[in-house]
Order: structure tokens, then C-alpha cells, then sequence
């Protein structure tokens, strides 16, 4: 594999959850050489249950969020500006951003998304269907400069989709699984400018970005749908999953914690 990766992680340990960071780390290591992995760490109270054992780690930098912008979409913002500020962008070739729950149990050649001109996409397009009343993603769009009154979109409650005149403006609404994906370095300080209008504090706000932030990707990816694996929702209960255990259906698997902004440890 002639790219270099590197990994942006959304961290967030609560007492009485379980921990995958240290296995998803250990992974990463040995599937790439020398890959950079930033574990940006969103207010846990009890961090260093975790994280100590990176400490001495090289290639692992941890960082804490201490900014405006919370959940995934914040850590990345950190991540991203620890990048420029050292001088990394240009040293690693893809950069990946997934929440600490969303990990890698299988190697992905990122060698693909060269041979296949991608610059951005979610890992997962997850059902791949709109599922929110459109009232609430079009003031996003509006904020990036991506909505497009031509459009007419109409949202169809009954079957959670949405209606379009138009079959191929259909295929952009997708859905970011886990607001997780990939981008090339070449498009991150365009990544940086959409991420700096994004400020979330709770859950929901978070789940929204799932759904407006596809359209964000298929911007940067010039207008073109991709993703690397399969949709969870076909292979495996996301919320019963053990992921210490052998996975054969992909590259990345999600337990679902659902913690939110008011989760106490226990």
C-alpha cells in the first residue's frame, strides 16, 4: 500500500461502558506502517482509564477538546487544527475521522480511493435513506451554501425518504453513518471551513449532522457518491455486538452506546 493514513478519533469514555479505544489503536498499528493516530478526548471524566496506555505511544497523540464545538464533529475540529499547526496535513495521504465506537477490525487498502478518484465519503452510507423532516437539515445546507431552492425536495414521512424531481439529485441525499469518513488531504482546509460553522452540544444536534453533512462530502468529492463498506444495519445488531470479536463483514464495525451530552459515569 504505497498511502498514508491517518486517524482522527473521537473520543468520549464514560464509566460503566465499555472501551474499545485501545483495541481499535492496536489494530490501526498493525495493519499500516507508521500511521498517525490523534485521539481527541471530549471531556471524559475519567480519561485516564483508557488513555494512559498511550502515553509513551509515537505515533498516538492525545489531545483534550476544550473548544465550543463538542461531539464528533468538535474532536475532529481539533484534530484538524493540531494538524496545521505542526505542519502534518501534506504528510499523510488520507485522513480518517470516526467516533471512538466505530473502529477498524479489518485492514482497508486506502491505495482504492486513489485508483478510484475519491477525495471524501462516509465509511457507510448506513441505510442509506433521509429519515428526518427536511425543516431541520435545510438551514445547514443553507449555512455551507449547499442548498439549492431548484430543487424542490418534498419529504415523504410514510416511507422515510426523500422525494425529488429529479432521480440524481436522489442519489446525493445520502446518510454519513456516524458522522464517520474519509478524506484526502488536498481537502482539508476545505473540511476546515465547514467544520468551523458546526457547533454541537447535544445529542440530537449530532444525529442531525448525519444526515446534512453527506451533502458536505459530496461537495468536496466533486459531486460524486462513494463509500468503502457495507451497511451495518444488513450484517450485524449494532447494538448487541461484541467488538473484541472476529468481524467478517467489512472493514469497520459500530457498537451502539448511545451516550449523550447528560451521561453520568457509574
Amino acid at each position: 500500500m504505497k498511502t498514508k493514513p491517518c486517524f482522527i478519533i473521537a473520543h468520549r469514555y464514560v464509566r460503566g461502558y465499555v472501551s474499545y479505544i485501545e483495541h481499535y489503536v492496536n489494530n490501526i498499528i498493525s495493519f499500516y506502517e507508521s500511521p498517525l493516530i490523534i485521539i481527541v478526548d471530549n471531556n471524559s471524566n475519567y480519561k485516564n482509564d483508557v488513555l494512559s496506555v498511550f502515553e509513551k505511544k509515537d505515533n498516538v497523540i492525545l489531545l483534550d477538546n476544550n473548544t465550543e464545538h463538542k461531539f464528533e464533529q468538535g474532536a475532529y475540529l481539533v484534530g484538524i487544527n493540531y494538524l496545521i499547526e505542526y505542519n502534518l496535513v501534506d504528510k499523510y495521504d488520507y485522513y480518517t475521522f470516526t467516533q471512538d465506537t466505530y473502529i477498524l477490525k479489518n485492514k482497508y487498502n486506502f491505495d482504492e480511493l486513489i485508483e478510484n478518484d475519491v477525495y471524501a465519503c462516509p465509511i457507510s452510507w448506513g441505510a442509506g435513506t433521509q429519515d428526518l423532516p427536511m425543516s431541520l437539515i435545510k438551514p445547514y445546507l443553507e449555512n455551507f451554501d449547499l442548498w439549492d431552492d431548484n430543487l424542490e425536495i418534498n419529504y415523504n414521512h410514510q416511507l422515510n425518504n426523500l422525494s425529488c424531481y429529479n432521480e440524481d439529485v436522489l442519489k446525493k441525499i445520502l446518510h454519513c453513518y456516524c458522522t464517520s469518513y474519509i478524506i484526502h488531504k488536498t481537502k482539508i482546509n476545505d473540511l476546515l471551513k465547514y467544520l468551523k460553522k458546526i457547533k454541537i452540544s447535544v445529542r440530537w444536534e449530532s444525529e442531525l449532522g448525519e444526515r446534512y453533512f453527506a451533502w458536505v462530502l459530496y461537495k468536496l468529492n466533486n459531486n460524486k457518491n462513494y463509500q468503502i463498506d457495507y451497511n451495518p444495519y444488513t450484517f450485524y445488531d449494532h447494538h448487541t455486538i461484541n467488538l473484541h470479536d472476529d468481524f467478517k463483514h467489512g472493514f469497520f464495525a459500530k457498537q451502539q452506546q448511545r451516550k449523550r451530552e447528560n451521561t453520568q459515569d457509574k
